[in-house]
C-alpha cells in the first residue's frame, strides 16, 4: 500500500499536528469530540514537501488520493460538485505545523459557477446573496490562485456604486452583483492574458532562428531535435496575443502540441544541451496551459 497523503477529519487527531498542520489537527480533534464540524479532508504537510521536491507539481499518487477524498466528501455530505439539485461548495484553507502570519488566504465557495449560482439563488430564495457569493469567489480565486490583485475588482465595485449612486456594497442589488460577476470574469481574462503575454516575452528564444518557422496555428508539426519548430510555436502564441487574438482552444491546442513535441524530443535526444532546453520549455508550457485552461 502506498503512502497516505490525505486524511478525512475523522481519521486525524490533535497529536497529528506535524502531519496535518495545526488547523487540520484541530479540525480532526473537534470532529472526534463530537462538535458539529462540516466534514472535509486535509492534505498532509508531507504532500506539500513532496510537491516542491517534484518541481512544484502534484504527482499522480497525491492527485489520485485527493480525487478519492472528494468522492468520499460527496458521499458524507450527500452533495456533489456541479450538481443541479444539491451542489457541493467547499472552502480551501492553508495550514502549517506552526502558525505563520501572512499565509495564503482562504478561498470560499469553491464549486460555484454560472449554473450552480442560479441553483443556489433559487433554493435559498435570496438571489442577491447567491450572486454576492459568486462574485466574491471569482475575486478570491483570481487573487489567491492566479495572483490577479484585489484592487482591480475593488475598482469595479467602486465604479458601480458611483454609477448607482450608493455608498455601501450592501446597497447593490442582485442584478448589480450579477453584472459585477460578469465584469470580474472579464477583468480576470484580461489580466491573465497579459500574464501569458509577459511569460512568453520572458522566454529565452533566439528570434533569428525561428523568424521563418511560424506556421499556421492549427497545423501539427514534425519533431525537430533542435527544437526550432517547438520554439516557433512559442513565437506563434506570442504573436497571436499581440494581434489581440483569442486565447482559448486554439492556444490550448498549440500548448498541447508543444508539450507533445517536448516529450518526444526528450525521448529521442542524447544531447544534454537539447535535453535541458526541452525540460525548461516543458516547464514553461505547463505553466501556460494552466493559465489558458482558466481563461475560458
Amino acid at each position: 500500500m502506498g503512502k497516505k497523503w490525505v486524511y478525512l477529519f475523522t481519521e486525524g487527531n490533535a497529536d497529528m499536528r506535524e502531519l496535518l498542520g495545526g488547523k487540520g489537527a484541530n479540525l480532526a480533534e473537534m470532529t472526534n469530540i463530537g462538535l458539529p464540524v462540516p466534514q472535509g479532508f486535509t492534505i498532509t504537510t508531507e504532500a506539500c514537501t513532496q510537491y516542491y521536491e517534484d518541481g512544484r507539481e502534484i504527482n499522480d499518487e497525491i492527485m489520485g488520493q485527493i480525487n478519492e477524498h472528494i468522492e468520499k466528501m460527496e458521499q458524507i455530505t450527500g452533495k456533489k460538485f456541479g450538481d443541479m439539485e444539491n451542489p457541493l461548495l467547499v472552502s480551501v484553507r492553508s495550514g502549517a505545523r506552526a502558525s505563520m502570519p501572512g499565509m495564503m488566504d482562504t478561498i470560499l465557495n469553491l464549486g460555484l459557477n454560472e449554473d450552480v449560482v442560479n441553483v443556489i439563488a433559487q433554493k435559498s430564495g435570496n438571489p442577491r446573496w447567491a450572486w454576492d457569493c459568486y462574485r466574491r469567489f471569482i475575486q478570491m480565486y483570481s487573487d489567491v490562485v492566479m495572483e490577479v490583485g484585489k484592487k482591480y475588482f475593488e475598482e469595479l465595485i467602486d465604479k458601480m456604486k458611483a454609477e448607482r449612486g450608493v455608498k455601501l456594497d450592501v446597497e447593490l442589488t442582485a442584478d448589480d452583483l450579477k453584472e459585477l460577476a460578469s465584469q470580474f470574469k472579464a477583468e480576470y481574462k484580461e489580466k491573465i492574458t497579459n500574464k501569458i503575454h509577459e511569460l512568453l516575452e520572458d522566454s529565452q528564444i533566439d528570434e533569428s532562428r525561428i523568424a521563418q518557422e511560424v506556421t499556421v496555428f492549427a497545423d501539427k508539426v514534425c519533431v525537430d531535435e533542435e527544437l526550432v519548430r517547438l520554439d516557433s510555436h512559442i513565437k506563434a502564441m506570442r504573436e497571436d496575443l499581440l494581434k489581440g487574438g483569442t486565447v482559448g482552444r486554439r492556444l490550448d491546442f498549440i500548448a498541447q502540441e508543444m508539450n507533445r513535441e517536448a516529450n518526444t524530443t526528450l525521448s529521442k535526444t542524447s544531447d544534454p544541451e537539447i535535453s535541458d532546453h526541452a525540460i525548461m520549455l516543458k516547464t514553461d508550457i505547463e505553466k501556460v496551459r494552466e493559465q489558458i485552461q482558466n481563461i475560458e
